[in-house]
């Protein structure tokens, strides 16, 4: 799931969600976790390649793209943006923001830390990277924070990430979930799950 920064849309375009194929067992056909995958917190040099990414992910152009992934990089304090490498590689990246409580349209949204946007390229999916990105905002977030619990929203019909957050401890909480300047299409619905640090 992705929102970016500027105007999201939860959609069902093929680059959007990845492609859900449960594994039962749940490891099975998973590639092994590269060896050489480092997880780190985004820096000026990672630029080009969030811009690649998110260009092919969500359709835009490389103009467009690479004002966003700079945009990352100045985000306020209550965010963290980090990057996944394979190698000098950038394979992922993925953001975490503190939501406070604030007058409508957030009157509904829980306060507290969302993991907001995860993409990792196509050619580097099923190797548990995504989980890995997902787990270390979690540990971001109880160490830097102190917080018991974190956020997560997602289209109903994304069951890739559905399952994937499962797996760090999401559990669904509201169904029919609306966050502002986010649109959930393709016949879906927001979803909002919880998980407990």
């Amino acid at each position: 799931m992705d929102i970016g920064v500027n105007t999201p849309h939860m959609t069902a375009d093929p680059n959007l969600f990845a492609k859900y194929t449960p594994r039962e067992p749940p490891t099975a056909d998973v590639a092994a976790l590269p060896p050489e995958l480092q997880i780190a917190a985004m820096t000026s040099g990672d630029i080009d390649a969030i811009a690649r990414l998110l260009a092919w992910r969500e359709g835009i152009s490389s103009e467009d793209a690479r004002q966003r992934a700079n945009d990352l990089l100045n985000l306020p304090h209550e965010n963290i943006v980090l990057v996944a490498r394979v190698a000098s590689d950038v394979v992922g990246f993925c953001r975490a923001e503190f939501v406070s409580r604030k007058p409508p349209p957030y009157e509904n949204v829980p306060p507290g830390w969302y993991l907001i946007g995860l993409i990792v390229d196509a050619a580097h999916r099923r190797r548990g990277i995504g989980l890995e990105l997902t787990r270390a905002r979690l540990t971001w977030i109880r160490e830097h924070t102190g917080m018991g619990e974190a956020y997560y929203f997602a289209n109903s019909v994304n069951l890739a990430t559905i399952d994937l957050h499962a797996r760090a401890g999401f559990r669904e909480i509201v169904r029919g979930f609306t966050f502002p300047r986010v649109t959930f299409t393709g016949g879906g619905v927001g979803i909002l799950f919880r998980a407990k640090l």
